[in-house]
Formats: structure tokens, C-alpha cells, sequence
């Protein structure tokens, strides 16, 4: 067979494999010089800005099928099943993923991969060389300008914290979460989460998260256009002085996902017993959609809640979804994520969204405080799975911490820094109640999942 049609069939076997197009737009270069974050002043022009007549404000609108897909989870299909093929050929998969600029559908594929074949040095390789040269998740900060990329922001209601959607000519391409007063949740820590989840192999999606910015009286103006965005809410945004003076908004920008369900994991007796020793391997090898007639009858929306759900857990077993709540409670533990269950139950599964089979953990911006949370400490306990992979990965962090820490947060404020002293402490704190696990439940039971 010649190269040309080896190569043809590559592309179009990863094609298959990844159903949609490219994860987030890129906003356009840089265009002032970065500054640190925390170090916010403000401007003596830091006033509520005069709402505008927004009678011709844009209505969100159902967005083109091109844009639609370019937010959305980019692998439609896969929910832990392992690509076919030699390890050869999965290497030869990922880098096509690669050259179509797929580059999270390759770190999914090599993942998926080593779950079949954990002692591939090849596929673990080509997972951190894509992880290396992956450009979103080593972005530095972007600006974003008004009209140009981005023409309209509108503030998203129901949560704690302020998030925006971005709005370009009536279609929504991303939400926008602003470094803010309310410092329950922190749009750097948003960045932070993104980028841990593939660097300790979490086997779950977070939304692709990368800092941008705006200019203040740009951005003054923006947050204007409508008058439904709340005046005295504008002052609760922190702008950043720069060197020269002048101001600028800085935040997150995060994919926007139109399709999703809630998963209510707050409904721990479904699965915890996967979790623990007890259940085996062929008890966890049935669909996972086998939980829904439970949910239905626990929930108070019943099935208006499930029907919902469903199609979301189609293709899935109960032993992929357990890896991923695993990895996921791991996960909250090491960043101190408190916000993952919901205490009201009209509102169980809020925090806790999932995707076409895969956990999709759209809200991190909780995570990383200087002081440890109890919540996500009782809810590691009372597990003792784990994911040997997982486990490795975390574990082989301490080899250089001072790259780790600047990957997660960048020129990092003197805050910053505590809260990651607190997040190699919690890292300590896990691997050391594995090892309790293994003494009690030995290493087989302990390392249930890959």
C-alpha cells in the first residue's frame, strides 16, 4: 500500500473517531504587556457605566452547526471504550488528531488507549508530547476586542458568581468569567482546573478554559449595550492597573456547551457501592442507563429529569462512569473543590453535568482555596478505588514542582502561591490514603480501574 492512501485512510479512521472540529477559537494575540494577577486598582473612571436602550439588544440564537460543534465536548462518541488497533497505529492516530488540530480528541484517544494498555511506553509517551505541545493549555493571556470578536455580553443568572456569555453578531461562542469581588470563585482557578485534569490523567472533560482580557473602558462600554446586565454588579468586577496606567478586565475564556444533562450525584447509594470493595468487574460491565429507573423515582422532576439525562448515558457502562466519579472526587479533593454536591434537592446534579458518556465539569472556580474544604475530604473517604494511572500521574508531579506550579498559575500573586502550597499538601494527603487502602484492601481491589 503506498504512503499517500496509508495516510488518507489515518485521517479518515481518526475522523470517524472524533466526530467534531476544533475545541475553542483562539481570540487574537496579545496586545498589552501582561500583568500579575491580584494586584487590581480602581480606575477613577470605575463606575457603574449608564445602561443603553437595549430594545434592539440581539436575542441568543441557536448557533450554526459549525459553531456548535467547535464548543461542544469534541469526542461525541467515546465514554472509556479503547481505540482498535496496535499501539503503532493509535500513535499514528493521534498524530493525525494533531495535525487537524484535535489535539484534546488525541489526548482522549491515548487515554482511552492506555486504559487497554497500561504498560505502553509509546502511548504514554505520545500522551505527554501531545500534552507539551498542546497550544490552549499553555495559552498565554489573549486580548479580546469590542465589535471585532466580540459585540455583545450578557450576564448569565443563577449562580453565586458572575459569568457572562460572549456574544459575536447574536451567537454565543463562549462564557466569560471576570476576575471579580467574589472570590468564591476565582477565574484563575478555572484555568488551573482545565489544565490539571489532562496532567493527572483524569479521564473527564473540563470545559477549555484561557485567560483573556479586555480593555476597561472597552469593556465599560460592552457591559453597557445592555441594560438587563446589572448596574450595581459592574463594580464587583476588579480591573487590573498595568504599568503604564491604564486598566484592563481580565478572565476566562471558557468553552461554551449548549448540550449537556445534569448527573445527580448527590444520590451517593447508586453508586458508591461501585466504589468499594464488594461490587466486581461483571457487575459494573451492564449499561449504566440502568440507574435511570432509580433516579427517576428518587428525583422530584422523575422521569422530565431523566428523559433529559438519557441520551447522555447511551454507550456508557457502569464501570466507565465509576472510573470517571473516582477520578472526578479525586480530582475536587487535590484542588479543594467544595462546590461539586448540591445540599438543595430541586437542585442535585447543578454542579455536576455530563456529556455524551463523559463527565463534563463545567464549573472550577471554587477550587484552589488557601484553606482545605471538609466536603471534598468526606467524599474522598468514603471511596477506595482508584485509577493506577491516575495515581502515577499525581504521584509523578513532585518530580518538578516549580514547572508544575507555573503551569497551573502562571506569575503567580503571593495568594496564588499559599493556595498551591495547599494543593501539593492535599496531593501528599491522597497518595498517603491510597496507601491505606492498598494495606487494607490490598493493590488489586485498591487499583480497580486502570
Amino acid at each position: 500500500m503506498n504512503k499517500p492512501l496509508v495516510f488518507f485512510l489515518i485521517y479518515m479512521i481518526a475522523g470517524l473517531w472524533a466526530c467534531s472540529n476544533t475545541g475553542t477559537k483562539t481570540p487574537p494575540a496579545d496586545t498589552q504587556p501582561a500583568a500579575q494577577p491580584g494586584t487590581a486598582e480602581s480606575p477613577a473612571s470605575a463606575e457603574s457605566p449608564k445602561p443603553l436602550d437595549d430594545a434592539e439588544a440581539p436575542q441568543d440564537t441557536a448557533q450554526p452547526q459549525d459553531t456548535q460543534a467547535a464548543n461542544q465536548p469534541q469526542d461525541k462518541q467515546d465514554s472509556g471504550a479503547a481505540p482498535s488497533g496496535n499501539d503503532a497505529q493509535i500513535v499514528a492516530l493521534a498524530q493525525a488528531l494533531v495535525e487537524q488540530e484535535k489535539w484534546d480528541d488525541a489526548l482522549r484517544m491515548l487515554l482511552d488507549a492506555q486504559y487497554a494498555h497500561p504498560d505502553s511506553e509509546s502511548l504514554r509517551a505520545e500522551y505527554q508530547k501531545v500534552l507539551d505541545e498542546h497550544p490552549l493549555l499553555h495559552a498565554e493571556p489573549k486580548a479580546l476586542t469590542v465589535d471585532q470578536d466580540v459585540t455583545h455580553i450578557k450576564r448569565i443568572g443563577g449562580g453565586s458568581s458572575l459569568v457572562y456569555k460572549l456574544l459575536k453578531d447574536k451567537v454565543v461562542i463562549a462564557a466569560f468569567k471576570p476576575f471579580q469581588k467574589r472570590f468564591q470563585s476565582n477565574y484563575r482557578a478555572e484555568i488551573a482546573a482545565y489544565r490539571l485534569c489532562p496532567l493527572i490523567r483524569c479521564g473527564f472533560d473540563i470545559p477549555t478554559n484561557i485567560p483573556v482580557y479586555f480593555d476597561f473602558k472597552a469593556f465599560s462600554g460592552l457591559y453597557a449595550r445592555l441594560s438587563s446586565n446589572p448596574k450595581e454588579e459592574f463594580v464587583e468586577i476588579i480591573p487590573t492597573r498595568l504599568p503604564d496606567g491604564t486598566f484592563r478586565v481580565d478572565g476566562t475564556y471558557k468553552d461554551w456547551i449548549p448540550d449537556f444533562a445534569d448527573f445527580p450525584i448527590e444520590f451517593t447509594n447508586i453508586w458508591k457501592p461501585w466504589l468499594n470493595p464488594g461490587t466486581s468487574r461483571s457487575d459494573l460491565s451492564t449499561p449504566v442507563s440502568e440507574i435511570l429507573p432509580e433516579i427517576a423515582k428518587r428525583h422530584k422532576l422523575g422521569t422530565k429529569y431523566t428523559d433529559k439525562l438519557s441520551p447522555h448515558l447511551q454507550d456508557t457502562s457502569k464501570y466507565q462512569l465509576a472510573r470517571q466519579i473516582s477520578n472526578m472526587l479525586v480530582l475536587d479533593f487535590l484542588i479543594n473543590n467544595w462546590d461539586r454536591f448540591s445540599g438543595a434537592p430541586t437542585l442535585y446534579g447543578v454542579n455536576c453535568q455530563i456529556a455524551h458518556g463523559r463527565f463534563m465539569s463545567i464549573d472550577n472556580g471554587a477550587g484552589f482555596p488557601k484553606t482545605p474544604s471538609p466536603k471534598p475530604d468526606k467524599h474522598l473517604h468514603e471511596i477506595s478505588r482508584f485509577s493506577r494511572i491516575t495515581y502515577n500521574a499525581i504521584q509523578s508531579l513532585d518530580s518538578d514542582r516549580d514547572k508544575v506550579n507555573d503551569f497551573l498559575f502562571p506569575n503567580p500573586s503571593d495568594m496564588e502561591r499559599e493556595r498551591l502550597e495547599t494543593f501539593w499538601k492535599q496531593r501528599q494527603l491522597y497518595l498517603d490514603y491510597v496507601q491505606q487502602c492498598i494495606k487494607q484492601n490490598g493493590e488489586a481491589e485498591t487499583f480497580f480501574f486502570e
